[in-house]
């Protein structure tokens, strides 16, 4: 008998931790949804859902191209369209030069905050 009551402790802990891990991965799920693929968090961005709805939901045309050359945003072009990845911290490349270098995220924040902006966006995809 406690051979049985101890296989129905063993189920319930494993229903109880499957029922967290899959909570924890709804709330990532949830999280990664509102991350562009150069991980700027969307939620965070002041044109969020005034005049964006994210990149990925623009399909990587936010805003901020009509302040550029581009017709889609090179790193979402590339993270996604070129390698079919959900973002950039998937790649092996990662951080590249591409990442590195679009300027065009400055006008997201200010001048002073563009390291902090960036070492941001790279926490939030790692």
């Amino acid at each position: 008998m406690g051979e049985k009551n101890d296989k129905k402790t063993q189920l319930l802990v494993f229903n109880i931790l499957n029922l967290c891990l899959e909570k924890i991965l709804r709330a990532v799920k949830e999280k990664q949804a509102k991350l562009s693929n150069c991980g700027l968090d969307c939620n965070k961005c002041k044109f969020f859902e005034k005049i964006c709805h994210g990149c990925k939901a623009c399909k990587g045309k936010p805003m901020w191209l009509g302040f550029t050359n581009y017709s889609i945003c090179p790193v979402y072009d590339c993270s996604k369209n070129v390698k079919a990845l959900n973002n950039c911290g998937e790649c092996r490349y990662f951080p590249c030069k591409l990442f590195l270098s679009l300027e065009e995220l400055s006008i997201l924040c200010s001048k002073e905050n563009q390291v902090t902006h960036l070492q941001s966006r790279i926490e939030n995809i790692l």
